[in-house]
């Protein structure tokens, strides 16, 4: 008998199920960094609770569904779904190529989302006020909260607690509600005011603890704090990393990212155009002025063709200097830049900072152990390059490089044949990386204008070949990525820095002021015996120049030999020729592994397809022998009775059940149930006649069950079925 919802545990319900949507829809538009209408949200949650309870517990009520056609503008909606529906397509698109959702959909995304909210609500109202199956709600918002975990930077931490306690709660008022009509159907007589109590001392507990958590005293002296870390949680690291079990995660999860500075709209994807944003990210103090600071931040090694990322790295901790003898310093006083991320210079030694350790991992990056507040110093100490003496002519290409250098080499495969050929051709007068490195460095300068109002990048295009043939201009990113991916085509490692540049000079009290719109992205580059030096191709800033105009070993040498190296042509060809043909060798071998893989995915599920066409023709084998058989077959009649309202009840005998399931399908189960009977409690064995006829009654059945519900239906149900358990 279908129980009927009372006002009251309505009234339980809506706020429950209010607060619990709201927490998964309010998360969901934090992941998509898109505003939303609070109140409008809250409103058709509301509306739509109560219309599901009012078609849920009066009589006829779903005809009101005939209303939405007859109020003002009757075609409204029906435009809208419309609409939707249309432009599906092109959101999913560019929802998969960009991996975000881009200005231009925004509005779209949140039609979608009103439009849904009222479907997700009925979901749930079925699943936790007529199905109680309060766990499923909870393992379904469970899991989207730790889908949004892994895929977004966004703190949900509150909306995701707040969610638990109101399923807990949910949890703990189904189960009085299902005690209360047990109770009923018992007729056990029990005080109305007894119906309330174990909900209310469940739910007061929970809040009570939760308050008094927050009363709690959190304002410990900070030397104890320090003290219970060190001693604590350090050691504790130190143990995980000696048993391999990386202790660094907290640190890279609050990482500097480029995003948050305003010059990159897609945390997932770059390029697009962009709006200068002023904020002040930071203070820098030098001793000294200095024309250009590279600030580095982020440290990203392995380009997939539409962003820059980071590989795993390993991670040490220095707890004294590295460079006793390094006197240059930085003193770096975030304000709105909060993160992990120690900004330094290259060749940084050693960072000064409250805490007196500090982390670099093996792409150069240096981490402070956890984000320095606003009003908070570090003080980062640096050599500068200009004290290596090494002149262009005496760097080459060395016979292999360290196995440490080879990820700062890696491509996709998906890069254009033209980028290589023009890589190739820009770098073919020269023999040495470096005077390659400053050819493709002044190629991008003096033939790419630097430009922030650009279009998306197309659907499927690489960003790299993008920019280099149909944009032609763009900003810091553009150019850094062009430079970093144009070098490594020609065998010289480059690694993509995301970090500030700026012009350091002692203005009001010796602070230099770092805005975010000093966001800048450029390039390291690895040479055999230097190491990594800073090159900057984009328009207006400086790199290897600097370091020519201020070595006189290096800018004598760079000016004979730059002429020197054109005569060279010859023996670079050949190289760039050999390069060339092995890279087109990998692209087809890849283009072959790539079929050779298609064929090994559909032999492996057209076989699994195959296994599950044997599993059910094995399970509707009934030719089994004498207990075993009746017993499955017995089983299945079960099952058939699930499809056409028949479900076997707890304690009642095969009899019993086939009787209700006969007088359902209209068929005698007489003969059926004797045979059972017979085998099953008479301990006999059945005759060849005995089967036979077992065979043909469950045919017959069988068959009586397919007419009832419709043949379709019926293997619908049945395929379904075929590996769930059956339950009583």
């Amino acid at each position: 008998m279908k129980k009927k919802i009372t006002f009251s545990e309505f009234i339980v319900y809506l706020i429950i199920i209010t607060g619990i949507t709201f927490c998964i829809v309010d998360a969901t538009f934090m992941v998509a960094s898109i505003k939303y209408n609070i109140y409008l949200v809250l409103i058709l949650i509301f509306l739509s609770l109560l219309y599901y309870y009012f078609l849920y517990t009066v009589k006829y009520s779903f005809l009101s569904i005939f209303l939405f056609f007859i109020i003002p503008r009757p075609l409204y909606l029906l435009n809208t779904i419309y609409k939707l529906v249309y432009e599906s397509k092109d959101f999913i698109y560019s929802l998969i190529e960009n991996q975000y959702i881009i200005e231009g959909y925004a509005g779209y995304f949140q039609s979608v989302i009103y439009f849904v909210l009222p479907i997700f609500v009925l979901f749930i109202f079925y699943v936790v006020v007529i199905k109680k199956w309060t766990m499923i709600m909870f393992i379904l918002g469970g899991s989207i909260f730790i889908t949004y975990y892994f895929i977004s930077p966004v703190d949900i931490v509150s909306k995701s607690s707040l969610f638990i306690l109101l399923c807990l709660v949910l949890i703990s008022y189904n189960e009085y509600i299902k005690s209360k009509y047990r109770w009923i159907d018992l007729k056990v007589n029990i005080k109305p005011n007894h119906y309330f109590k174990i909900f209310i001392i469940v739910a007061v507990i929970m809040f009570l603890v939760n308050f008094i958590v927050k009363l709690l005293p959190n304002g410990a002296d900070a030397h104890s704090v320090e003290w219970f870390e060190m001693n604590i949680f350090e050691k504790f690291n130190n143990i995980r990393n000696e048993i391999g079990i990386n202790s660094t995660s907290n640190i890279t999860k609050k990482r500097f990212v480029f995003s948050q500075t305003g010059f990159q709209q897609n945390p997932k994807k770059l390029g697009g155009p962009i709006k200068i944003d002023n904020t002040l990210a930071m203070k820098i103090y030098l001793e000294s002025d200095k024309n250009e600071i590279h600030l580095r931040g982020t440290v990203k090694d392995y380009y997939n063709g539409y962003m820059w990322n980071k590989t795993n790295s390993v991670f040490k901790k220095y707890t004294s200097p590295m460079n006793e003898g390094t006197k240059k310093k930085i003193d770096i006083y975030p304000i709105k830049t909060i993160t992990t991320t120690a900004f330094n210079l290259l060749n940084s030694k050693y960072v000064n900072n409250k805490w007196n350790y500090f982390y670099i991992d093996s792409d150069g990056e240096i981490y402070n152990p956890k984000a320095v507040n606003n009003g908070e110093v570090y003080t980062v100490y640096f050599d500068e390059f200009e004290n290596i003496q090494a002149a262009p002519d005496s760097i080459n290409y060395p016979n292999s490089y360290d196995k440490a250098l080879e990820k700062y080499l890696m491509l996709p495969d998906n890069i254009p044949k033209r980028v290589y050929e023009l890589a190739y051709e820009k770098t073919k007068e020269y023999s040495s990386p470096f005077y390659k490195a400053i050819a493709l460095n002044n190629f991008l300068k003096e033939n790419y204008s630097y430009d922030i109002n650009v279009s998306y990048i197309p659907p499927k295009r690489d960003f790299v070949d993008y920019f280099l043939f149909d944009e032609k201009k763009g900003y810091c990113t553009y150019f850094a990525s062009a430079l970093a991916v144009m070098c490594r085509i020609v065998n010289i490692p480059t690694r993509y820095i995301e970090g500030f540049d700026v012009t350091a000079k002692n203005g009001f009290n010796g602070y230099t002021d770092v805005l975010n719109s000093n966001a800048h992205a450029w390039v390291e580059i690895y040479f055999d015996k230097i190491g990594w030096v800073t090159f900057d191709p984009t328009p207006g800033h400086t790199s290897v120049e600097e370091l020519i105009e201020k070595n006189d070993v290096i800018k004598k040498n760079t000016q004979e030999n730059l002429e020197r190296e054109k005569t060279k042509n010859n023996e670079t060809n050949i190289i760039n020729n050999k390069i060339r043909n092995e890279i087109e060798k990998e692209t087809e071998s890849d283009s072959k592994k790539n079929k050779r893989n298609y064929y090994i995915f559909s032999t492996i599920l057209n076989f699994a397809f195959l296994i599950s066409v044997a599993l059910y023709i094995k399970k509707n084998n009934i030719y089994k022998t004498e207990k075993k058989q009746i017993i499955d077959l017995s089983m299945q009649i079960i099952k058939f009775g699930k499809y056409v309202g028949v479900n076997y009840n707890t304690g009642e005998t095969f009899r019993e059940y086939s009787q209700r399931f006969g007088n359902r399908i209209n068929i005698s189960m007489e003969e059926y149930v004797n045979l059972y009977e017979k085998l099953i409690y008479g301990n006999n064995v059945l005759s060849d006649d005995d089967l036979i006829l077992l065979i043909t009654l469950f045919k017959s059945i069988k068959k009586c069950v397919k007419n009832n519900v419709g043949i379709i239906r019926f293997y619908i149900k049945d395929y379904l079925n075929m590996y769930m358990p059956l339950r009583k």
